[in-house]
């Protein structure tokens, strides 16, 4: 029980210690927040003036600390609406940052995430990555760029479809597997066997309100494809969500083994070789560079004819280098101050492969420039379209590779009349998202036309050309 002449600040809590006990309705005022209160009610007494106090209320003073300098510091009393405003706006923003966080959820609630590891096609043969915001941020895109039908028109079909705006796009990867029979860029155009594309964006997406089937645990969605050039060339029927902010989009069959593979917990695939920053990064794997070095050999009629007759075994010896050492083949565009650098690489198993394979490359690249140098010759019936080509290919080849770690690199110059063609070209990645609509059961899904894979241009020279003098590799 405390002593009768102890009280309690009402207002600090401080200990007070009085010469007497407290009369009824006395006033005191705390030497340490300045608070009036009367000791002998409950409640604080309201404020007063200095005068309004009795003359015999004691009021206990605090004990000094260090030496005491014959005077009175006046206290100053404590502003309590401070903290209460501040824990107020504190309590406000953590509310709406919850309510935000849980609006945010509710579009997905109850779905769990996919791992973004098992969304891949199975036997992947060629992966791309495409930065769309660092792409479209470039002084050097133009508005008729990001208003054609990669960019602006894709738009207002996303806006329907996912929520999101091409704008909301960071980056878009794209999966596909080897045509049937391998790929020959020199023999036309080829249709992958399956393809996936994946949508990271930098907001929350919202699933469409209709055409959904679940398969498990995860809604999925059906879609229709336009037919014609601007489809978006996947044979893409279905998509799903795999996270709040991602959007992959495929085959039915395909997602519902990748759906399959991730419920069972069953293995990731592989990953490929990860993009080291460039704008476009395109990777082609081993057996596809294999199968292709085979198509390029065999059959060919422009390995039959002229100067090009005696490439086919030396093509055959560095695809055998390549089948045994190499990994992956790559091709990156770098856009930086309004123009695009390209390189492309080869890329071992180790850093003794990448020198076996500089040194079979660096043969083959010598032989190819002398042909090149050869279709060059003045008096050759060339296009000239084909002959810029074939100049942009006498100055690529032109330069050694170079050997970095476990690749072999070389840099591919773009002149600067090509680099308006470059930048359009990377635009040309991105497919064509105003081509896909919800299938909500009123429609039939059509097919679609796939683009042609990339091909040597169709105009090259004939079996008809005249036979030119070889000329000297430098």
């Amino acid at each position: 029980m405390p002593a009768p002449n102890v009280v309690e600040c009402p207002v600090c809590f401080a200990t007070l210690k009085l010469k007497a006990p407290p009369k009824p309705g006395m006033r005191l005022k705390c030497p340490k927040c300045a608070g009036v209160f009367s000791p002998t009610d409950d409640a604080p007494a309201p404020a007063a003036e200095e005068d309004d106090f009795e003359a015999e209320a004691p009021v206990a003073r605090p004990k000094s600390r260090g030496k005491a300098t014959g005077k009175k510091k006046k206290s100053k009393p404590v502003n309590l609406m401070v903290p209460l405003l501040i824990g107020g706006v504190l309590l406000l923003l953590i509310g709406l940052g919850v309510g935000l966080y849980l609006a945010k959820d509710m579009l997905f609630a109850g779905t769990p995430t996919v791992d973004l590891a098992y969304c891949q096609v199975p036997n992947r043969s060629m992966s791309l990555e495409f930065r769309v915001q660092e792409f479209l941020q470039s002084p050097a895109v133009t508005d008729a760029i990001r208003k054609g039908p990669q960019f602006g028109e894709s738009s207002v079909a996303m806006k329907e479809l996912i929520g999101a705006e091409i704008g909301d796009v960071d980056v878009m990867q794209a999966q596909m597997s080897s045509p049937p029979g391998g790929f020959n860029p020199m023999m036309g155009a080829a249709q992958p066997a399956d393809a996936l594309a994946i949508l990271k964006c930098k907001k929350t997406l919202t699933p469409p309100a209709s055409g959904s089937f679940d398969h498990q645990g995860i809604k999925c969605y059906r879609l229709i494809e336009s037919a014609g050039t601007d489809s978006i060339g996947l044979k893409t029927d279905t998509m799903f969500f795999p996270n709040p902010t991602t959007v992959v989009i495929g085959k039915e069959a395909t997602i519902r083994q990748i759906l399959d593979n991730w419920k069972s917990n069953g293995p990731k695939p592989a990953a490929g070789i990860a993009n080291s920053g460039a704008t476009m990064f395109f990777v082609a794997e081993q057996s596809l560079v294999s199968s292709t070095m085979s198509q390029i050999t065999t059959g060919n009629p422009l390995m039959m004819m002229g100067p090009a007759a005696g490439m086919a075994d030396d093509l055959k010896s560095t695809g055998l280098v390549l089948s045994q050492h190499a990994t992956a083949f790559s091709v990156s565009a770098q856009l930086n101050s309004g123009q695009v650098a390209w390189s492309a690489a080869v890329h071992g198993r180790d850093a003794s492969g990448a020198q076996q394979i500089q040194v079979a490359l660096d043969g083959l690249r010598a032989k190819l420039l002398a042909l090149v140098t050869t279709f060059l010759q003045p008096g050759l019936p060339i296009p000239e379209a084909n002959k810029k080509n074939f100049e942009m290919a006498q100055q690529a080849l032109s330069t050694p590779l170079q050997a970095m770690g476990d690749r072999v690199a070389i840099a591919v110059p773009i002149p600067a009349d090509q680099q308006a063609n470059s930048i359009a070209m990377l635009a040309g990645i991105m497919p064509p998202m105003k081509s896909l609509k919800i299938n909500n059961g009123t429609a039939p899904t059509a097919t679609p036309t796939t683009p042609p894979m990339p091909v040597m241009p169709t105009n090259m020279p004939t079996t008809t050309m005249p036979t030119p003098t070889p000329a000297t590799a430098p």
